[in-house]
């Protein structure tokens, strides 16, 4: 959870995350229920401060990457899956169904 949001930060191109942020938080909610019904909502936290207590440091890393990126956000948003969050809760529904067969 940490390195997830470390990554989607850092090479984000900026016009891209404000695009994403929205979709990001939603999945980011979803993921804190997800965690928090299978106990490991302590766990998801401190992944999530560490993620800020390590901004500063990571903030100087994204104008590195910003700065010798090859592709901008307007090259990359064609490519990305529009219907993405209804796309992820038909995965997780069909990972329920499969996970109750196998009980």
């Amino acid at each position: 959870q940490r390195n997830l949001e470390w990554m989607y930060f850092k090479n984000t191109p900026g016009s891209l995350l404000l695009r994403t942020l929205p979709g990001h938080v939603i999945y980011t909610a979803a993921a804190a229920v997800h965690f928090t019904r299978n106990g490991l909502l302590g766990a998801f936290l401190r992944a999530k401060w560490a993620a800020l207590a390590g901004l500063p440091r990571l903030l100087r890393k994204r104008a590195e990457v910003q700065r010798t990126r090859r592709v901008g956000g307007d090259a990359i948003w064609p490519h990305l899956e529009a219907r993405w969050l209804a796309t992820k809760r038909r995965e997780k529904e069909f990972d329920l169904r499969l996970a109750g067969d196998n009980r």
